[in-house]
């Protein structure tokens, strides 16, 4: 059945057999043993635990413990503490709680759960396609490749060299991507004025849910030296590029374009006409 084991303050051994088991754990000498494909098991432990054939593991208290995974698809969350969490080969999700933690997804398609400025992420080079939901501002570590912004603060998003899908809240957010070809969304009718920022030496970025509110989204250059604005069939292009070209043809809508470090270029060369819910600059 679905059992529920307690070991008491001794060190236990723990054998829920077939079902959904849960055990407490509150020793680091009690061990629980589950073999393979006997439910979908969660040990909950006021100690440093490392899950052997069992998939969820939570952590309580506020001691400074760690939690580590095995090889299944793991939902590790942590206490109040500083926690070190530690994934595997899975498609783990690690939720850090509200110490400054340390996440370590492993192999595998990693979701993380981000709620302090001091959390980290590691991830090591081509181990999955790895999300980052924070409720505060961050930047992505290497190796990570997609970052949603929750909740409704304020809050700014930042990738790294990656192609990255960044994705803001309901809030004001200031979302920038890096040298890889991101995509961003900005979150339809949440009547908040977003600003995409762009520098030199990034990549050919795509914008979804440009929104034309009473504060309208925006995008920020910064070190361009020339912009074209282009026609191609049935598509207007917005295109950091080698100087200015000729245009016709723009449909209706609003782009406000903050100009930093350019040169011979106005807003003139724009007007306000560009069309469309997503865009490609590059």
């Amino acid at each position: 059945g679905n059992d529920t084991l307690t070991g008491g303050t001794g060190a236990d051994a723990l054998v829920g057999g077939l079902g959904n088991d849960v055990y407490y754990v509150d020793n680091t000498g009690d061990f629980v043993i589950e073999n393979d494909g006997e439910g979908i098991d969660t040990v909950i432990s006021s100690v440093s635990f490392t899950l052997v054939n069992s998939e969820n593991l939570t952590l309580t208290g506020t001691e400074n413990i760690n939690a580590t995974g095995d090889d299944a698809n793991n939902r590790i969350t942590g206490n109040s503490g500083n926690n070190i969490l530690t994934g595997g080969a899975g498609n783990d999700t690690l939720t850090g709680g509200t110490g400054a933690d340390t996440l370590v997804g492993g192999l595998g398609n990693d979701v993380y759960y981000v709620d302090n400025t001091n959390d980290s992420v590691f991830e090591l080079f081509n181990e999955g396609i790895d999300t980052v939901n924070t409720n505060v501002t961050y930047t992505l570590s290497d190796s990570v490749e997609n970052l949603t912004l929750t909740g409704s603060s304020s809050i700014n998003g930042t990738g790294n060299s990656l192609n990255n899908m960044i994705t803001g809240n309901t809030s004001i957010n200031i979302l920038s991507g890096g040298t890889g070809a991101d995509i961003f969304y900005l979150g339809l009718n949440d009547a908040a004025s977003d600003i995409v920022n762009y520098a030199a030496g990034d990549g050919a970025d795509t914008i979804y849910q440009f929104e034309r509110n009473a504060s309208g989204d925006k995008l920020q250059f910064s070190g361009i030296t020339n912009i074209d604005v282009v026609t191609l069939g049935a598509s207007t292009q917005l295109r950091v590029g080698d100087g200015i070209t000729t245009n016709t043809g723009f449909g209706k809508g609003q782009l406000l374009v903050t100009l930093s470090g350019t040169s011979g270029f106005t807003g003139a060369n724009v007007n306000d006409n560009l069309f469309g819910s997503n865009f490609s600059f590059s």
